[in-house]
């Protein structure tokens, strides 16, 4: 019986052994020297087993390392070996640094069954020699241990930052030739975001360069990109609304059509809050937080808000269809339709539209969706002119043709009433009335502004020509005559 166990446990180290033997084995060095841009790690991958394998070779890197090579399948055939490079990149701000990298190897048969796996840690001594911009060795490095990648790392980005000024310069003298002023303008727009990024980019690099934990790599990682964004949208939002949305409205001015002119200012408007979205959403993004959840209950809650603000959001679609529409022009003046009091028109925002009551001198506020269902009336379409009416009597035995002539020359001597073409000025005689003979003159106004004072003026001026004239207007008068009827004398009273 013990001998029967003793033979079995022989035969439990022996299949063992022999599985060992079987199992494909890497050779990889213990350490590795980075003292240019690149690394490389020798694997060589020797296959003992009587079939091909497959390896897949896994290597962990610490923020902003790179690799070639991995995750790719190898094939090595049956009973043999295989010599296999990985490269890898440190960062370029990374002087003096020793890492630990572990390496893990998965061997699958050719049929995809998996045989085993095999990790290995090395070390990774990054000894690079800095230079000013890459060429001039530091005079201080000894002096400074440590600290002189530091300093070396800031000058070179303040020589860059520099540079770029320099750039930015020298490109001014040549967009001064130009005819437009855009390229000029462009440039200052995007000249300090370019030197604030640089400069950026030389803080951080050069905090990289100082021995500090990788936790702490991290952090100082996510917040440069959450500063990056910041910078890349500052500057996105310079060139948007100091250059696009300028050009768009020269544009737009130099053009027939209206269609320019109402889509710019929507897109002035839609611009802004993208950029805003878009800059927030990206630093959440950066600073680690999931925003497909965020995205999610934005969009519950962008439903909940819907719900709770019909009105802002009626106002907000009617404030974009009044901007398309176009019923009016910044500066027109409005009417509606049952009110007597004349508006100009000051802005139209997303929710309320400004108006200003010329009668009453205030400012009035009305609500997009108010004035996009009311009846507006357009005083200064097609133009600016406006008919003006003035009702004349004047006694009966006057000369109607004379009072005709009187009040026409009194409408063609006025300089703000129009006198050429089917506009020209018009006396009609309209009817008897109880104690006058009625006329009327309609006149053209050249400005819609001026249509009360000028209607004024010819009341004046008629009133004063007529007198001249010896034309005589009556006040309103009821003549009775009395019938004596025949034997009417003759009646007794009793």
């Amino acid at each position: 019986m013990q001998r029967a166990a003793g033979m079995v446990l022989v035969l439990l180290l022996l299949a063992t052994a022999c599985a060992s033997a079987e199992m494909p084995t890497a050779g990889l060095p213990a350490e590795v020297v980075v003292e240019g841009e690149k690394g490389r790690i020798t694997v060589n991958i020797t296959n003992p087993i009587n079939e091909s394998i497959i390896a897949y070779i896994y290597l962990n890197l610490p923020v902003d390392w790179k690799a070639n090579g991995t995750e790719t399948p190898y094939a090595i055939p049956a009973n043999s070996s295989r010599e296999i490079v990985i490269e890898f990149v440190p960062p370029p701000y990374i002087y003096y640094d020793i890492s630990v990298l572990t390496m893990t190897i998965h061997y699958f048969t050719a049929t995809n069954a998996l045989l085993g796996e095999d990790s290995y840690r090395i070390t990774v001594r990054v000894e690079r020699t800095p230079k000013i911009l890459g060429i001039y060795s530091f005079p201080y490095e000894t002096e400074l241990g440590m600290w002189s990648p530091f300093v070396i790392t800031m000058l070179n980005f303040l020589i860059m930052a520099g540079i770029a000024y320099a750039c930015a310069q020298a490109l001014h003298i040549i967009t001064r030739k130009t005819k437009t002023k855009w390229d000029d303008i462009l440039i200052d727009e995007l000249k300090v975001p370019v030197i604030a990024w640089i400069l950026l980019l030389g803080v951080f690099s050069a905090a990289f360069t100082l021995p500090i934990e990788e936790g702490i790599k991290a952090v100082l990682h996510s917040a440069y990109e959450v500063l990056e964004v910041l910078i890349v949208a500052w500057g996105i939002y310079r060139v948007f609304r100091h250059v696009f949305i300028p050009w768009m409205h020269e544009w737009a001015s130099r053009t027939d059509t209206e269609v320019d002119d109402v889509l710019v200012p929507v897109i002035d408007k839609v611009g802004m809050v993208t950029i805003l979205i878009v800059t927030g959403l990206m630093v959440l993004s950066n600073a680690g937080i999931d925003i497909t959840v965020l995205l999610a209950g934005m969009g519950i809650i962008g439903i909940v808000i819907g719900f709770a603000a019909q009105d802002s959001l009626g106002n907000f679609f009617a404030g974009i269809m009044l901007l398309l529409d176009r019923p009016f022009k910044i500066g027109d003046y409005i009417m509606f339709q049952g009110d007597d009091k004349v508006y100009q028109v000051k802005d139209v925002g997303l929710r309320s539209t400004k108006l200003y009551d010329i009668f009453e001198h205030t400012m009035v506020f009305l609500p997009n969706s108010v004035v996009a269902n009311s009846r507006i009336i357009n005083l200064e379409r097609p133009d600016a002119q406006i008919k003006v009416t003035i009702n004349v009597g004047v006694a009966y035995g006057s000369d109607v043709e004379k009072v005709i002539r009187v009040m026409e020359d009194v409408a063609l001597q006025h300089p703000d009433v129009v006198k050429e073409g089917h506009r020209g000025p018009i006396v009609r005689f309209t009817g008897f009335g109880d104690s006058s003979l009625d006329f009327i003159l309609i006149a053209w106004v050249k400005d819609v502004r001026d249509q009360w004072e000028v209607a004024s003026e010819l009341r004046r001026t008629i009133y004063r020509r007529f007198a001249e004239e010896g034309i005589e207007i009556p006040f309103p008068q009821m003549d009775v005559w009395i019938k004596e009827m025949p034997g009417e004398g003759n009646v007794e009273k009793g």
